[in-house]
């Protein structure tokens, strides 16, 4: 058998021709509806650990929030701890399931009165988060494995405090206008704090020390969250009247990770693997989800397999990524008003199995390679890519 170059040129793009005409697009997430707790019409979840478990909060029509743990197909509802509380919200959820958030209560009608404190959930149990001493409100944050929990707690003097709490009892970190958002395993904690001249600057917080980390030019910056490898995502302003930028702060690199599809832009959250989920924002059009790899953004819609999207819906801006690549948020219903927690969850026939595009070619590339190696006396003095076909994906 002995096979030309022309022809294996026209096999591969037979080949190739057949597979896009008989194939549809490969989706890498499908998505899930988590729905909410009983008798309650919105939901929005906000963290997501390695085990699947899902944190955030159900509201129902008045707007009143309940922390919601998203759990193997349970949906359970965490409560507001003790106290005067009407709402609550759920924050962030480690690998042995802690749960960090915050309980509130509102009074109206005007003068209008509230308060909060932070929570502490674990198997069933609830623990408050108090402020320091003296402080009459606490709210609480990220939650790392080991158990501490940072956040914003009230002084004596009524100031707002970055702080974090070990074994229940909080901690001032220090710094102006400050607020912390994440923190690592290490303890790394990540934030937000005002600048002598003005503005606000992302700020990371370690051993006891503040530090500045910069960013893209502007007098706006702040860090939303830190990976176990210390890479910092936030976002950015590009000058003191431009627009802002998700940002990421790699061991003393600055990244503009831009703004995708809009004018502005926002990074969440980040995974040990180095994805990044965010958002952008576009004046006209509204904006969307944004996944980055490789520092480079994707649009999140695009990859998801609208067939499992219950028509009406949206998909909403992002809240976390676990290490395994899935994403949660809050989807939206333009006709309802109405939003619901979702997580997308990534296809992994689409990672791990070849696609039968993939092993069409592979096939007709064998065949003619093993035809061509058939070949008796071998055309030694024609240059390697001499006569074959290549394509550019």
């Amino acid at each position: 058998m002995c096979l030309s170059a022309k022809t294996c040129a026209h096999a591969l793009v037979i080949a190739l021709s057949l597979c896009s005409a008989g194939e549809t697009q490969a989706y890498r997430y499908t998505f899930t509806d988590l729905g909410t707790l009983g008798g309650y019409i919105s939901s929005e979840a906000r963290s997501i650990n390695n085990r699947g478990q899902i944190v955030g909060e159900s509201r129902n029509s008045t707007w009143n929030s309940r922390a919601t743990l998203w759990d193997g197909g349970a949906i359970i509802d965490l409560g507001t701890g003790a106290g005067p509380y009407t709402d609550s919200t759920a924050m962030s959820i480690n690998a042995s399931g802690q749960i960090s958030g915050s309980a509130f209560w509102r009074q109206f009608p005007p003068p209008t009165q509230s308060g909060s404190t932070g929570l502490l959930w674990h198997e069933g149990q609830v623990a408050t988060l108090p402020p320091l001493p003296g402080g009459d409100l606490s709210y609480a944050g990220g939650i790392n494995d080991a158990g501490q929990v940072v956040g914003i707690s009230t002084n004596a003097a009524f100031d707002a405090r970055p702080v974090v709490w070990n074994a229940g009892q909080p901690t001032d970190l220090g710094g102006e206008g400050a607020g912390a958002r994440a923190i690592n395993e290490s303890g790394l904690i990540v934030g937000y704090a005002s600048l002598p001249a003005g503005g606000t600057h992302a700020a990371l917080w370690q051993d006891g020390v503040l530090t500045g980390l910069g960013g893209l030019g502007g007098n706006l910056a702040g860090a939303e969250d830190i990976n176990d490898a210390g890479q910092i995502v936030g976002l950015s302003t590009v000058s003191d009247t431009g627009p802002y930028h998700a940002t990421l702060w790699d061991h003393g690199l600055i990244i503009d990770l831009g703004t995708s599809a809009g004018q502005n832009s926002s990074a969440v959250a980040i995974n040990a693997r180095g994805q990044i989920v965010g958002y952008y924002i576009d004046i006209v059009q509204g904006g969307g989800p944004v996944l980055w790899e490789n520092n480079a953004p994707l649009l999140l819609e695009a990859l998801v397999d609208p067939a499992t999207i219950t028509p009406g819906w949206s998909i909403g801006n992002p809240a976390d990524i676990n290490d395994l690549g899935w994403i949660v948020g809050a989807a939206y219903n333009a006709q309802t008003q109405e939003s619901r927690a979702y997580l997308l969850r990534p296809v992994e026939a689409n990672v791990s199995e070849p696609s039968s595009a993939a092993l069409l070619v592979a096939a007709s590339g064998a065949l003619c390679l093993a035809a061509r190696r058939r070949r008796p006396n071998g055309r030694r003095g024609v240059p390697p890519d001499a006569g074959t076909a290549r394509v550019i994906l």
